[in-house]
């Protein structure tokens, strides 16, 4: 059976004083758009899910010149098998593609079990 790692996974943020434009100068080069894009979409996918660590949520997003591809699962409470889905879409739409995502998991709107 596959499963997938936790939304955000291995994703590093960094924060410093939004006032501080030396720091802020120096961080520009370690933003990768293509992370940040990816990001975005598992974090919606977790937030239209309306939560964090309280349910068994993966997510997996990919990003390759301008196409986002987004691989969800949640798994329920009872015996049945995760619920798997995928979405794709430009990076543009990060956020849109993970909630929509998050929304057809919640609703049972994707495939069950070993999807391999």
């Amino acid at each position: 059976m596959e499963f997938l790692p936790a939304p955000g996974q291995g994703a590093l943020g960094i924060q410093c004083r939004s006032n501080d434009q030396n720091t802020r100068a120096l961080l520009v080069p370690l933003d990768d758009p293509n992370t940040r894009h990816a990001i975005d979409a598992e974090r919606s996918l977790l937030a239209a899910l309306g939560t964090g660590c309280l349910l068994p949520v993966g997510a997996y997003a990919s990003v390759n010149e301008n196409l986002l591809t987004l691989r969800g699962m949640l798994a329920v409470d009872d015996d049945t098998l995760p619920h798997f889905g995928d979405a794709t879409g430009t990076v543009s739409e990060a956020t849109t593609i993970g909630h929509g995502l998050g929304k057809r998991l919640q609703s049972g709107q994707t495939t069950l079990g070993d999807s391999s």
